[in-house]
This record gives C-alpha cells, sequence and structure tokens, in this order.
C-alpha cells in the first residue's frame, strides 16, 4: 500500500500486525514494515539504537538485525546491502 502526500493522516489501525509494509512517500520514500520477515519490533527492542534529531527521538536496527532481516533476500539491493554491512562489521 502507498501513501502519497498525506502521511500525517496514518493511523495505528493502518498498520497491520502482518507480513508485508506501507510506502510513505513525502521527500523521500520509506517503506514501513509490521512484521518484517515473520519477526516484530518485541525482537529487536533491546538492541535498538536511538537517534535523536530536532526534538524527535528515532529508533533503528542494529547491522546484525538488518542483516538477519535482508538475508535470504531475492532483491538485488538486499543482497549488497547484506554484504555491505558484513564487510563493515568485518572491520
Amino acid at each position: 500500500m502507498a501513501y502519497q502526500g498525506w502521511a500525517r493522516e496514518l493511523k495505528v489501525e493502518d498498520f497491520a500486525p502482518q507480513e508485508g509494509f506501507i510506502r510513505v512517500m513525502e521527500e523521500f520514500d520509506v517503506d514501513i514494515f509490521t512484521r518484517p520477515r515473520g519477526h516484530s519490533l518485541e525482537e529487536f527492542r533491546p538492541r535498538l539504537r536511538h537517534l535523536e534529531t530536532s526534538g524527535v527521538r528515532i529508533a533503528y536496527l542494529v547491522p546484525e538485525d538488518l542483516i538477519l532481516l535482508k538475508q535470504g533476500s531475492w532483491r538485488e539491493k538486499d543482497k549488497l546491502d547484506v554484504a555491505a554491512m558484513r564487510k563493515i562489521l568485518g572491520r
């Protein structure tokens, strides 16, 4: 499902706890996954990192968890991401 120009109108109910994603297309595109590859945020919560910008705290996954979600993907971009993250972690 894609939303363009009205991301502020999204509600919690729009994010069903099932496989798939919502694409938000504003100044830049963001894919929001609610159950990526069968996993939930609760599994990753203990390892989340945070970035604070403009008074907003943004959670993001550690590289190891991104690798877990992207490995085995058929998308070439995901394969390149996994290889790059493994290389970075190997340093």
